[in-house]
C-alpha cells in the first residue's frame, strides 16, 4: 500500500505525552464519506499482541465505529487482498496495527489505525495513538467484566488501556451520515 501525495497532516498536539500522535486524511476523505460507509475491522499481520488482545482490539473498534461513528460494520473474513473475502458490500477496512509491551503493572500500547479502500488499496485515513496505562485500575468494571467474559482473565488488566486508546484514536475519525435505508441495513447487519 502506498500513500498518495497530497495528504493533509493534522498535528494534534506538540506535547510529548499526547495520546494521538498524528492523523492524516486523503484530500477527498470528507467528501468520500457520502458514499464510503461499509467497512470491516482487520488486525494487521505485523501486530505484536496475543490472540486474545487482537480479538479485544477488533471488537472494541467494531463497537465504537458502529455505535459512535455510524459506520456499517461487516465481519472481516481473511483471504486474498486487503478486504479478504468479506461481504461484497464492504468498501474498505479499518486496519489496526497493535504494538503492546507490558510490565507487571503497566501496559504500553501503540495503535496505528488506517482506513483502506478495497478497490484501490488506497489509504484514506490514518492515525497513530500511543500511551501507557495501569493494569490494576478498578475503573470501568462493567466494561472489564464484559470483555473478560469474552476473551479470558488474562486480558482483564488491559481492557481499559485498549478501550481508552482506541476511543482517543477513533474520536479523530470523521463519521458518515446514513440514509434511512442505510440505517435499516446497519440494523440487519448487526442482527446477524
Amino acid at each position: 500500500m502506498s500513500f498518495k501525495f497530497g495528504f493533509t497532516i493534522v498535528l494534534l498536539s506538540t506535547f510529548a505525552n499526547c495520546t494521538v500522535k498524528y492523523v492524516k486524511n486523503a484530500p477527498d476523505w470528507e467528501n468520500r464519506l457520502g458514499t464510503f460507509k461499509r467497512i470491516a475491522v482487520r488486525i494487521a499481520p505485523e501486530s505484536t499482541a496475543g490472540v486474545a488482545e487482537k480479538k479485544l482490539a477488533s471488537k472494541i473498534a467494531e463497537n465504537y465505529l458502529s455505535h459512535h461513528k455510524e459506520f456499517i460494520i461487516y465481519p472481516y473474513r481473511s483471504g486474498e487482498g486487503i478486504c479478504g473475502t468479506s461481504d461484497k458490500k464492504v468498501q474498505g477496512v479499518f486496519q489496526i496495527a497493535l504494538n503492546e509491551r507490558e510490565t507487571t503493572d503497566k501496559l504500553n500500547l501503540s495503535i496505528l489505525g488506517k482506513v483502506v479502500s478495497c478497490s484501490k488499496t488506497e489509504i484514506l485515513w490514518e492515525g497513530l495513538a500511543e500511551n501507557s496505562y495501569s493494569k490494576t485500575t478498578e475503573e470501568n468494571q462493567s466494561l472489564i467484566n464484559t470483555y473478560t467474559q469474552l476473551y479470558g482473565k488474562e486480558i482483564s488488566g488491559k481492557v481499559n488501556g485498549y478501550f481508552f486508546l482506541l476511543q482517543s484514536l477513533l474520536d479523530k475519525l470523521n463519521s458518515p451520515v446514513l440514509t434511512e435505508d442505510e440505517k435499516d441495513e446497519k440494523i440487519e447487519v448487526e442482527a446477524r
